[in-house]
């Protein structure tokens, strides 16, 4: 639930506006709730770099950072929820981060593990005997370039590991050339219009396939000048072969839950981390952890993909279906309908602390959204901005009080009628009981 932490004079004026009992406004003093803070439980960061650090949290209170070595990282406040981590050195450190007590919201309390890594360049890794990879998309199929580095000659020669057939190399000429003092440059000859399109490019450690850099990609030509890049010099490597899905339904509702569980094959992959996506995440959302959630009714492709470079990956395509008993909510922006805003309604179940954001579409000229009415107790209408297209608090514009959910009828009409004070607008309601 989103709220504010208010003056007396301003909960006066709530309680005078919207016909509320300030006992009710006031009794919140006494039952502090949870103040939700979220960060990210580790970053990563180059040494001499900085990345920022959000702590997110429906409390105003004052939220502290405390870096455990700051020989390794330091932190610059940017805002109370916001901070830049600054690598200092490379190393391992801990950031604590804790949100003070008030009378809405209970204290909280987060560890952040911060990693910083050594700024490396391309000049340091380019060496003799250092490998590249460059893989091209042709009529559909993926093709690898193998090359090793002769430093003698400052050129990359083609390897036996390219998997590219004659047809291919017959019809191109590529050329891998390096001048010794951070750049690569590749050259396409081609003896038709160029249709291999670069999809990525990867350096490795000198003799082996260890993967150490992953470079930016161009169509056609590709030059990479004194890159910063991230490192990863594992000591040994052992690539994704596969990777196995678990039993995902073909079908759901929205609003229905469930997780994307992924095994790797083989089981001691060295890099097991996996990136997940969706086609359409208004459709089915997933999250880091490949947990999904149907949102909206229509289909989307979900996918796992494996991050060690192989480009091993999984899908799985579900239709959503609209559950019998959603609640549509109809929204007439009128004084929020400027600027090109987007519009969402965020809900939250009291009982159980679940919350979740729904985006307005605009169907036959009216913002509407459909929401499961039993999973839901609470409602705020949010006017987000329009230079971001992400759907959460860090991009709202401007809000509604709070709306009991169980007192709207389906099909009730909320118009946006006038500013009040801060973030808040003022709101009339047709339909509704």
């Amino acid at each position: 639930m989103k709220k504010t932490i208010l003056s007396l004079l301003s909960m006066a004026f709530i309680c005078a506006m919207t016909l509320t009992s300030c006992d009710e406004i006031m009794s919140t003093m006494d039952n502090p709730v949870d103040s939700y803070l979220k960060v990210d439980a580790e970053v990563f960061v180059k040494e001499g770099s900085a990345v920022e650090l959000y702590a997110e949290t429906i409390s105003d209170a004052e939220v502290t950072y405390t870096v455990g070595d700051e020989k390794i990282a330091k932190v610059e406040k940017v805002s109370n929820h916001e901070v830049k981590v600054i690598g200092v050195k490379p190393g391992e450190t801990v950031i604590d981060v804790k949100l003070a007590a008030n009378a809405y919201y209970k204290a909280g309390e987060a560890k952040v593990k911060v990693v910083v890594t050594p700024a490396v360049t391309l000049k340091d890794a380019v060496v003799d005997g250092a490998k590249l990879k460059i893989g091209y998309k042709f009529n559909g199929e993926d093709y690898i370039f193998a090359y090793e580095f002769d430093a003698s000659e400052k050129v990359f020669n083609a390897l036996d590991e390219n998997n590219v057939p004659e047809a291919v190399t017959n019809l191109y000429n590529v050329t891998i050339t390096y001048d010794g003092e951070g750049q690569i440059t590749q050259k396409l000859v081609s003896k038709k219009n160029p249709d291999l399109v670069p999809f990525v490019l990867n350096l490795y450690t000198a003799g082996s396939f260890d993967r150490i850099y992953k470079l930016p990609i161009e169509l056609k030509s590709v030059v990479v000048n004194n890159y910063d890049v991230l490192p990863y010099v594992p000591e040994s490597v052992t690539p994704v072969d596969q990777l196995v899905a678990g039993l995902l339904p073909d079908n759901m509702e929205v609003g229905d839950k469930g997780a994307y569980p992924i095994s790797f094959f083989p089981d001691n992959a060295t890099n097991q981390v996996i990136k997940y996506t969706s086609s359409d995440a208004n459709v089915i959302s997933i999250d880091a952890a490949g947990n999904i959630e149907a949102k909206a009714a229509g289909t989307a492709t979900i996918k796992a993909e494996a991050t060690d470079g192989t480009g091993k990956f999984v899908q799985h395509t579900i239709t959503v279906a609209a559950p019998a008993d959603l609640k549509t909510i109809i929204l007439e922006p009128g004084v929020w309908d400027k600027d090109g805003a987007r519009f969402a309604a965020y809900v939250w179940n009291s009982g159980s602390g679940d919350d979740n954001w729904y985006l307005f579409s605009k169907v036959n000229d009216k913002w509407t959204v459909n929401i499961p009415p039993s999973s839901y107790t609470g409602l705020v209408l949010v006017r987000l901005k329009n230079n971001t297209t992400e759907v959460s608090w860090n991009a709202k514009w401007n809000q509604t009080y709070d709306i009991d959910l169980t007192t709207i009828d389906d099909n009730s009409t909320f118009t946006i009628t006038e500013w009040g004070p801060g973030d808040y607008s003022y709101y009339s309601v047709s339909n509704a009981q």
